[in-house]
């Protein structure tokens, strides 16, 4: 068995042939291949392993299996491969857990650790995310790993046309030793300006979305028993259930010309940090504004999430 890395709960070690199995638990599982366009047959999945095999000899590097450090079982895959990010060969770092895994932190913590052996092993300068743009929480791992949206391009797969985004980040400060196969060398700790930048990230990520229809950014991100105010209901929603059917009424409707976020400003307060902004829009030749407030914590997994939100208007412009 050989060891790549370890973090704090995961081992990621290159995967062999009898983790066909646990691999075509997650390939072979449509919900979570959803931004491949479906589940991949028995001949796709054993072609998908074979091609890490051949990596592994040919690179030295690929998608690796996440093993849970309590049981040993396989999670998932997340490693680095080189990819074509819009005509350019770059390192991609890339990751894939079994649905049952999900919002636990898991794919944060294997990619953080990835990126470290990216730029201390492979003494990479910059590792890359290429995401489809409907694959939103994999945006927000590339977020939460430091990466932000550097390019855009359409890619052709199984015969349809996907826009992905280009996500990055660059060496630009020491990082720490590696040692293969040690363990807690996964980055826990960040700076508040790290904090503050990838709190701004995440919230433009749902931005986007929202001025385009889509309220699933903001869904992702809130957490279960968030809170929403706006002054103009008599009662705030509590829970994500009551904001996912409030929000809901938005979808498909919500579409913005232009949009800015101005001023946003982040407080940092051990684990919770405050966002506060000034948010306006153009629409059909009229501009909005608001003032925004968003309440972020960090879960048990180290994940950002939405507890309070806030939304006020300022005044409709003519």
């Amino acid at each position: 068995m050989n060891i790549i890395l370890e973090t704090e709960r995961l081992m990621l070690r290159e995967m062999i042939i009898e983790d066909l199995p646990s691999l075509a638990d997650i390939l072979q599982d449509g919900q979570t291949m959803y931004a491949y366009e479906g589940a991949f047959n028995d001949d796709e999945t054993r072609n998908w392993l074979d091609r890490q095999l051949a990596r592994y000899k040919e690179d030295g590097f690929g998608l690796w299996a996440v093993v849970l450090k309590e049981n040993g079982k396989m999670i998932g895959q997340c490693g680095i491969t080189w990819q074509d990010a819009d005509g350019e060969r770059v390192l991609e770092l890339g990751y894939l857990l079994n649905r049952a895994y999900w919002h636990k932190g898991y794919a944060t913590e294997a990619a953080a650790g990835c990126k470290l052996y990216a730029f201390e092993a492979l003494n990479a300068d910059e590792v890359y995310s290429i995401v489809r743009e409907t694959n939103i929480a994999s945006m927000n791992v590339a977020i939460r790993n430091g990466m932000t949206v550097s390019g855009r391009f359409v890619k052709r797969y199984r015969e349809v046309d996907m826009p992905h985004l280009i996500f990055s980040v660059r060496r630009n400060m020491p990082v720490g030793k590696f040692r293969r196969g040690n363990k807690n060398e996964y980055l826990k700790m960040k700076t508040i300006e790290e904090i503050k930048a990838t709190i701004i990230a995440l919230e433009k990520q749902a931005l986007e979305l929202w001025n385009n229809g889509n309220p699933d950014g903001f869904l992702e991100l809130s957490s279960d028993d968030v809170i929403y105010f706006d002054p103009t209901f008599e009662e705030k929603f509590t829970g994500r259930k009551a904001l996912a059917d409030y929000y809901e009424g938005f979808r498909g409707k919500n579409k913005i010309d232009s949009y800015e976020m101005i001023k946003p400003v982040v407080q940092v307060m051990s684990d919770s940090a405050v966002l506060a902004y000034d948010y306006e829009a153009q629409r059909d030749g009229q501009t909005y504004r608001m003032q925004c407030t968003e309440v972020y914590a960090s879960d048990v997994f180290g994940q950002w999430k939405i507890i309070h939100t806030h939304w006020s208007f300022v005044l409709p412009q003519q």
